[in-house]
């Protein structure tokens, strides 16, 4: 008998009326150890400061770069702190890294930073049993082993997942048939409860034979021609976003594995979207004017000049004029002004200037909202 197991993996953006999750810890890393030697520190440091490489420029493939395995041996030139804890996998080496010497390397290698201002994503999940066909949706008491697989992959690379709680309302909006199906009405409604910015699904399956029909109509045509793997699990996954879709599919040797690259694929789509890449050059070019009303005292003043300071996209902040409650700012940034704006989206303290058709005006100013 086929083993079915059904993954819901469908992203689609929600941006109004919802707050980016703050993540915290993305400099810092925690290690397993044997012991508390110099060569065990050494190994360890190196690891750690992969890890937080990886977490703070949502890239992976960074660690195939010469320049930075030339800073990862020097690992240590940019740890600020480190201790050692006993925990229930044995003793961990904890080791938090300078900010600014972090940032510094993967600016100077060209490699993108992204912020602690990240979306947030609720992931649903279904499960067809393989001997009694029968379909969960998953929750806290169901199928944990893949959601601790889950989380701690999205931990791993620095973004906040979220899992329905499965209480009387999710039961009675969302049935196992709609997220077998994709069903995103239902899916989109349902999650708006939670405030996240993305929703996730999609399919995972064990596939011993060639399929007859396609479970994902949305995908490719020369992709449904093509012959299939068989004897792996397969996820096929879905994105779409403001009605734009995307489509395709992983195979590992299990579940765990595919729920693994699931997760990795999704923190690869948001961070092409949402870090920013490092500019070259002096950045004079790289500067922006923009307005911010409501700023009528100097706390709210104070506010806005650190909550702009804090966005991974500015350099610099100078204030350029006070009239009223609107204050102009002059911003120098890494990247383009889109990458500004999708840093204020995440973050509904600052409100975007809209025309009366709802759509963005640059010709307005913004709003802080304390």
């Amino acid at each position: 008998m086929r083993c079915l197991l059904f993954l819901t993996l469908l992203i689609i953006a929600q941006f109004n009326g919802v707050n980016a999750a703050v993540v915290e810890g993305l400099y810092s890393a925690s290690v397993v150890v044997d012991d508390q030697s110099t060569t065990a520190q050494k190994k360890a440091v190196k690891q750690a400061l992969a890890e937080v490489l990886v977490k703070v420029s949502g890239d992976q493939s960074l660690l195939a770069d010469q320049e930075i395995k030339a800073y990862l041996n020097n690992a240590q030139n940019i740890l600020l702190s480190y201790s050692f804890e006993s925990s229930s996998e044995g003793l961990v080496y904890k080791a938090e890294f300078d900010v600014n010497k972090v940032e510094s390397v993967l600016r100077s290698t060209g490699f993108a930073i992204w912020g602690k201002h990240r979306p947030q994503t609720l992931v649903w999940l279904a499960m067809e049993d393989k001997d009694t066909e029968t379909r969960q949706l998953f929750s806290d008491n169901l199928h944990q082993n893949l959601i601790d697989v889950a989380k701690q992959t999205a931990k791993a690379r620095g973004i906040d997942i979220a899992f329905p709680i499965m209480d009387l309302t999710d039961i009675q909006q969302v049935s196992v048939y709609d997220v077998w199906s994709s069903y995103t009405q239902n899916l989109v409604e349902a999650s708006e409860r939670y405030g996240t910015e993305y929703v996730m699904s999609g399919r995972l399956f064990y596939r011993d034979e060639q399929p007859t029909t396609e479970l994902l109509e949305e995908a490719d045509e020369a992709l449904q021609s093509a012959p299939k793997k068989l004897n792996v699990w397969v996820l096929e996954w879905l994105i779409t976003r403001r009605g734009a879709f995307n489509s395709g599919e992983v195979e590992a040797s299990s579940p765990e594995q595919a729920v693994e690259k699931a997760i990795n694929m999704i923190t690869d789509e948001l961070a092409e979207k949402y870090a920013i890449e490092a500019v070259a050059g002096d950045g004079t070019e790289n500067k922006t004017q923009i307005v911010i009303g409501n700023i009528s005292s100097l706390t709210a003043y104070t506010d806005v000049l650190e909550f702009l300071n804090n966005l991974s996209v500015v350099i610099d902040v100078t204030l350029v004029e006070q009239q009223g409650g609107f204050s102009t700012f002059e911003l120098e940034l890494f990247g383009a002004k889109e990458n500004l704006d999708e840093a204020f989206r995440l973050d509904n303290r600052i409100e975007s200037p809209r025309d009366d058709f709802s759509q963005s005006d640059v010709n307005k100013p913004y709003f802080w909202r304390p």
